[in-house]
């Protein structure tokens, strides 16, 4: 869906009212500037574009509740009640988590049988069953390390420029 929302390409199999939308979608994706960043937020709630497909998004929901914050699945985002400072915390935690311990991870999951004989399943077995199927732990928790990572490079560098710009300033100062 981000390439799409990145293209301008027109696709002539859509109607008027859906080139519209997809018109109306491209607009709002670079007025929030989601083409450079993922994670649009204020002191109260974060929404973290993963572009990652609903397995790993329900994955990284899990494991955020996991680690302490209120998140759920809201459309293309993860909708979560925190700040985005908490966020990069929280998704820092995450990328420490064995997905293997997934027990730990599914324990306030409420409904995992969803499949015909799930009903006949022990809790342990019905938990490995749920993730395998319907979860991306993996796929989360390479997720969190590597947004975790890339925020890391980008306060860097933003601290880098800031020295090279306090550095500018003071030899114009001292010439």
């Amino acid at each position: 869906m981000r390439a799409v929302l990145l293209s301008d390409e027109v696709y002539p199999f859509l109607d008027v009212q859906a080139k519209a939308l997809l018109d109306e979608a491209r607009k709002t994706f670079r007025a929030m500037g989601l083409e450079t960043k993922s994670l649009v937020g204020s002191t109260s709630r974060t929404y973290l574009f993963t572009w990652c497909g609903d397995h790993t998004n329900d994955a990284l929901v899990l494991m955020l509740n996991h680690v302490g914050l209120d998140c759920s699945v809201s459309g293309f985002a993860l909708e979560i009640s925190s700040s985005p400072e908490k966020t990069l915390e929280a998704l820092a935690d995450v990328a420490q988590l064995d997905p293997g311990h997934f027990e730990q991870i599914l324990a306030n999951v409420e409904n995992m049988i969803i499949e015909r004989w799930d009903w006949a399943l022990p809790e342990s077995l019905l938990m490995k069953s749920y993730a395998s199927s319907h979860l991306d732990l993996q796929g989360a928790r390479q997720y969190a390390e590597a947004y975790t990572l890339r925020s890391e490079h980008d306060r860097d560098e933003v601290q880098v420029n800031r020295y090279a710009a306090n550095s500018a300033t003071d030899a114009d100062v001292e010439h």
